[in-house]
């Protein structure tokens, strides 16, 4: 992604980095969140609680958001839900629909689940909460010292220890124990024997309660069986002890609502949308200006401001364009064999983005900036090692850069460094936009035809060849590695990173948070999906403006509709599928198709598709004389005619 290598290198390294930043690019993120629990959501007397599924096969399905049955909930009377001929209390035999809640332990979940549905019928449901008897009995452990399961305690939390004569006790031991005033228990604030006691003491060690949700197991599914957490279901217990006799409360059992389709995916949408429309249009402003040069000499356009007109670019040539193929191919299939030999390929891809986010941000938004504020700071030049001579402008708005960058680096673990994130992409789209152009609509077609096909290939051919989808083991990498009850073992095992850490994303998408979904997680972008149709609308914009100076009436509104239109298709997709999606199969048919039908209904396909005279792209200081401050005109070649005139993007070095 290091686009500003080409300022250094002339056309050839700028090739070079462009190269790279397309194939890099063209990775396709896939959201491949894991679902977090609890997924199912009851309510009792107008309260809300959560839930747990049990493991497969074993509870009915739950009803969908909004379907629930009309359940009365009672607590199970014979105390823990074992025995089916007392399960249930007298008043609520006849019922059609009863929700049993029941605490953990004394038999098993599938012992449970079979009284109720006895006692209750096809129309009842039961939902078991955690408690110290279940987890001391977990542990399977028939004598003193005694302890629950290493899972069930979090003593970096909090902990106390407790005299033996209370600790040997089985019966004081369920009733839990104060963790202390300096604790830091999440409710409930109970403490439970881990087994572990003091030699000169004799005092048990008891730690803080760990009240996660689990998945049930057996093999019954006759009814919906879920699982709820000790603080839930002590607070359901109290809600229905405060019911009158002889009365449940009413309750409801079903799934938790999740939008058909989020918000955030039509932000995004239209996020992707702006991104490749105004990068596109950037690239044009060369153009424009040209344009207003031949037509209105000295007119404002035609001295155009520095921030709207570019550099040395590079025009893409049709071997070039197999090129980008190639190298893409090579560079993900490279990145997943790393990522299976446990490189951690990510950490080397997010420092690619920074350096390439660096020259984004400064020539594409800071420059801009510090040219209209401070406009005597382009007036003034130094002469650097390596880098020839910088004006104070442009070190200025490269500085801005690197903060940016730097502060993206900081936060990018935090909630809000999409926004920063985003801001870095979008600059990346619009200078690899000015930095590489399409020459000719054959090199056009050649290129997203090959991206087209092999967006197609690594999304949905790599699985039917391999265990997985190449892309997607791609852009999931560096994710925590995902274990078997992974709250456990990062409790057991805090310094774990690759498991317990924040992990690592890959920062070559635009990703926006999802606002309804309970699931969290981001709809997301991959800067490919506009980088590579936005050479193809950067291509219309300056054909339109190159012929009649305005792209109204042009190739560029056709395209800009088609790109939207495809964009939106791919989000409709992966709605309808449920399924990562490569959004060039939707886009390219919906830009380059009407673009060739329109170029053949004007008559101008033959002239278009015709590869250039030159392969090579014109710097505009080349072609446009430079109005200085006193009217005067100087040589456009000069380097004060081109540092005055010329915004290079791309680079480390001034022009």
């Amino acid at each position: 992604l290091v686009v500003s290598w080409g300022r250094g290198g002339g056309a050839s390294m700028g090739l070079r980095g462009g190269l790279l930043a397309a194939a890099a690019a063209a990775l396709v993120a896939v959201a491949t969140a894991a679902d977090p629990p609890p997924p199912i959501e009851l309510t009792v007397g107008g309260s809300t609680f959560f839930a747990a599924y049990g493991v497969a096969g074993f509870g009915a399905a739950v009803a969908e958001s909004g379907e629930s049955p009309a359940y009365t909930a009672v607590l199970a009377a014979d105390g823990d839900g074992c025995d089916a001929a007392t399960v249930l209390p007298a008043w609520a035999s006849s019922l059609p629909h009863v929700l049993v809640f029941a605490p953990r332990g004394n038999c098993s979940f599938e012992t449970k689940a079979r009284a109720v549905a006895t006692a209750g019928g096809p129309g009842a449901a039961l939902v078991v909460f955690d408690s110290l008897t279940g987890l001391y009995g977990a542990a399977n452990v028939s004598h003193a010292p005694w302890r629950v399961p290493a899972c069930n305690v979090d003593c970096a939390a909090g902990s106390a220890m407790v005299p033996a004569a209370q600790a040997n006790s089985l019966s004081r031991a369920v009733q839990g124990f104060a963790c202390g005033a300096d604790s830091g228990c999440p409710s409930p604030d109970l403490c439970a024997l881990t087994g572990a006691v003091d030699a000169a003491t004799g005092a048990h060690q008891a730690c803080c309660v760990a009240d996660d949700y689990m998945n049930m197991y057996g093999r019954f599914a006759g009814i919906p069986a879920v699982f709820t957490t000790m603080r839930s279901g002590n607070d359901v217990a109290a809600l229905l002890a405060a019911a009158p006799a002889g009365q449940g409360l009413g309750a409801t059992l079903a799934l938790r609502w999740t939008p058909g389709m989020d918000p955030s995916g039509v932000l995004i949408w239209a996020l992707g949308v702006c991104a490749a429309l105004t990068a596109a249009w950037r690239s044009g402003a060369a153009d424009r200006a040209q344009y207003a040069a031949r037509m209105r000499p000295g007119s404002r356009a035609a001295r155009a401001p520095q921030e709207e007109a570019i550099g040395p670019s590079v025009e893409i040539t049709m071997g070039q364009a197999v090129g980008f193929l190639v190298l893409a191919s090579i560079i993900l299939v490279g990145m997943y064999l790393l990522i299976q030999a446990g490189v951690p390929i990510v950490v080397f891809v997010i420092v690619l983005f920074c350096f390439g986010a660096t020259s984004g941000v400064a020539y594409i938004a800071a420059l801009p900036v510090v040219e209209r504020c401070f406009p005597s700071l382009t007036r003034k030049v130094y002469p650097v090692r390596w880098l020839g001579d910088v004006t104070a402008s442009h070190a200025v708005a490269y500085g801005t850069g690197v903060c940016v960058v730097l502060f993206f680096v900081a936060v990018r673990h935090e909630a809000y460094s999409w926004v920063v994130q985003d801001f870095c992409g979008v600059c990346l789209c619009c200078l690899f936009l000015l930095t590489v152009r399409l020459p000719s609509l054959r090199v056009a077609t050649a290129l997203l035809v090959l991206f087209f096909l092999y967006d197609i290939f690594m999304v949905f051919v790599t699985p039917l060849i391999g265990s997985s989808s190449v892309m997607v083991d791609v852009a999931t990498a560096g994710a925590p590695t995902t274990v078997v009850n992974q709250q456990c073992y990062c409790r057991l095992n805090p310094d774990d990173s690759s498991v317990c850490g924040p992990g690592e994303s890959m920062p070559i998408l635009l990703r926006f948070p999802r606002l309804l979904d309970y699931r969290g997680g981001y709809a997301m972008l991959g800067l490919g999906d506009v980088i590579v149709p936005g050479l193809l609308l950067s291509y219309a914009v300056r054909r339109d403006v190159r012929a009649a100076g305005t792209v109204k009436g042009g190739y560029f509104p056709v395209l800009a509709a088609g790109y939207a239109v495809g964009l939106f298709g791919a989000n409709v997709a992966v709605w309808l599928m449920q399924l990562g999606q490569p959004a060039l199969l939707y886009i390219v048919p919906t830009t380059l198709g009407p673009f060739l039908l329109r170029a053949h209904a004007r008559g101008e396909l033959r002239e278009m598709w015709a590869p250039p005279a030159t392969e090579a792209a014109t710097p505009l200081a080349d072609q446009v004389d430079v109005e200085n401050e006193g009217g005067a005109r100087r040589d456009s070649s000069s380097p004060e005619a081109v540092g005055a005139a010329v915004a290079v993007v791309g680079g480390d070095d001034a022009a």
